[in-house]
């Protein structure tokens, strides 16, 4: 079987950045980035910025794209709705300076087409931050999962069809966020591994293990094995399964950031990869389906104080003889 393998393509292009969002444009075959959160001059104690700015990478540079659109945040989800040739975005957290208006959780839903970006809702899932969003090609929505806000943690799911939302689900993963999701267009089903759940005892809450799938059934929880509890990850589907990478895990006395990469094949977890980018979180990841990579970018050191700016891809090298 071909090994996966991490090459780092750029380490410039968007400021160093984490909490951001990726999604890879099918139409213009490039994958795009729309905000985050960075550290004046990559230093903490200098203090934290919000981006708005939107960038594309076509597999060999970065180029910025616009710089108007959607309020700066972080935290916030992107999915391409392939039926209609956009990118979908959602939510987030954002703060009054330097752009104005309230700060907290956005309940906002903006669409890019290539161009502009233009606001399309503001009413639908109750605004949150950390939630995950696919496009469902069998169903042809954006689906939506979870989230959270001041209020507490959301375990509903919505779909997005272009012109409004609508509630499907009441019941299935629990009331998480920080999780992450892709969609498995070979088994037409949505995937969802680990996040941020609540719990009744000390500490108030824990990170997730649990893969649950979506489909016509409606949620599925298939495994409670595999890359441990985790938070702050990244997942992507490419031509072969879905892939993970990084996050913080809960370990038996501390969360840490890792930098292994994961591949579910619908039965099991298989861990592909430890070498490659450093270990983070808060790192975003798309499938570039006509290069056939897996593309990351940025996310958060826990060893360090610092962010990531650099992009890797993922791809199948040659076989070992």
């Amino acid at each position: 079987m071909p090994r996966l393998l991490w090459t780092q393509k750029e380490d410039i292009g968007p400021i160093a950045r984490h909490a951001t969002a990726l999604a890879y444009d099918m139409a213009r075959r490039h994958v795009v980035l729309f905000g985050g959160q960075n550290f004046v001059d990559n230093n903490v104690g200098a203090g934290e910025e919000l981006r708005g700015d939107t960038w594309r990478w076509d597999g060999e540079s970065w180029a910025q794209i616009a710089d108007m659109g959607p309020r700066r945040r972080y935290m916030h989800a992107l999915a391409y709705d392939r039926g209609r040739e956009r990118i979908v975005l959602f939510g987030g957290v954002t703060w009054s300076a330097p752009d104005g208006g309230p700060e907290g959780s956005l309940g906002d839903t903006w669409e890019w087409d290539g161009v502009y970006w233009t606001q399309l809702a503001d009413t639908g899932p109750a605004p949150r931050a950390g939630m995950a969003m696919v496009y469902d090609d069998a169903r042809e929505r954006v689906v939506l999962f979870g989230g959270g806000n001041d209020a507490g943690y959301f375990g509903d799911t919505w779909e997005w069809n272009g012109e409004e939302w609508a509630q499907r689900e009441d019941i299935g993963p629990a009331p998480r966020t920080s999780h992450a999701m892709a969609y498995d267009a070979r088994r037409r089903c949505v995937v969802l591994y680990g996040g941020t759940v609540a719990t009744q005892q000390a500490p108030k809450v824990t990170s997730a293990s649990d893969t649950w799938e979506l489909s016509d059934d409606g949620w599925i929880q298939r495994s409670d094995m595999g890359p441990g509890r985790l938070e702050e990850h990244a997942m992507a589907h490419d031509a072969r399964g879905t892939i993970l990478f990084g996050g913080r895990r809960l370990g038996r006395s501390a969360v840490h950031a890792i930098a292994e990469t994961w591949e579910w094949d619908g039965r099991l977890w298989i861990q592909r990869q430890d070498m490659g980018p450093a270990a983070r979180y808060a790192c975003a990841m798309a499938y570039d389906a006509d290069r056939d990579r897996v593309v990351l970018f940025g996310g958060r050191s826990d060893k360090v104080a610092m962010n990531f700016g650099d992009t890797w891809e993922l791809a199948d090298a040659l076989p070992v003889p």
